[in-house]
């Protein structure tokens, strides 16, 4: 039997979340071992604010898989959670199968859900 595996989320959302810090992240956390990245969807931002400043910009979750199967071999990729109700099914399981095909095949995980806000 294995060990603990571990993964954390990418830098995907607040000032942190430029494509050098997503570069950096991934290929370091591919080099020391880590099983998996993850990215999350957060669409909507309350006009009212109070959530934290950080949910203000957030990078598209697909995309950033995209991003980082291209620059890492081996650590999975997921994102958690995807909010079904605003994407088509069909053009979101192309676009999955797409970042798999383009990872080397079988290194993507998703989430699919309704969000967590009332907004959303």
């Amino acid at each position: 039997m294995g060990g603990v595996l571990i993964g954390f989320a990418a830098p995907v959302s607040g000032s942190w979340a430029t494509p050098d810090t997503i570069a950096h992240v991934a290929r370091r956390a591919e080099e020391l071992g880590y099983h998996e990245l993850w990215t999350f969807q957060r669409l909507l931002y309350p006009a009212a604010g109070g959530w934290d400043p950080v949910y203000r910009s957030v990078l598209d979750p697909l995309v950033v898989l995209g991003h980082l199967a291209a620059i890492t071999e081996r650590i999975r990729l997921g994102v958690a959670v995807v909010n079904l109700p605003f994407l088509s099914p069909t053009y979101l399981a192309k676009q999955l199968t797409t970042v798999d095909l383009l990872s080397g095949g079988g290194r993507v995980d998703a989430g699919l859900g309704i969000g967590w806000s009332a907004e959303e």
